[in-house]
């Protein structure tokens, strides 16, 4: 009986420390959309404040897999975590790769 409970206890441990990556993912990702779509710097591609906007769905899905991984439907939870995380890792990419020019119109060195 002790060890059932001590297992259950590490569980429920390992639980908090995913939910809390979670919750910080989600706020990593709420200041990107944020600071993407706010930014009307003129060195970036016209498109990007549009792609902006439209990254406040990946919060928001974020945020509806906490219940989906609790509820009834924990694979479909997983799922929607393991698609956020890279959608999000591919627009970090995008960003990256993304030609940036100066304000002279020169390209950084």
């Amino acid at each position: 009986m002790e060890k059932i409970s001590h297992v259950s206890w590490i569980r429920r441990a390992w639980g908090i420390v995913c939910f809390t990556w979670l919750l910080v993912f989600m706020l990593f990702e709420v200041y990107s959309a944020a600071a993407t779509a706010l930014d009307r710097n003129p060195a970036f591609p016209s498109w990007e404040p549009i792609l902006g906007w439209f990254l406040f769905v990946l919060p928001s899905m974020l945020f509806a897999s906490f219940f989906l991984l609790r509820g009834r439907h924990p694979r479909l939870g997983f799922y929607l975590v393991v698609g956020n995380l890279g959608l999000y890792a591919s627009f970090m990419i995008l960003s990256y790769l993304s030609p940036v020019e100066l304000q002279d119109g020169s390209p950084p060195t």
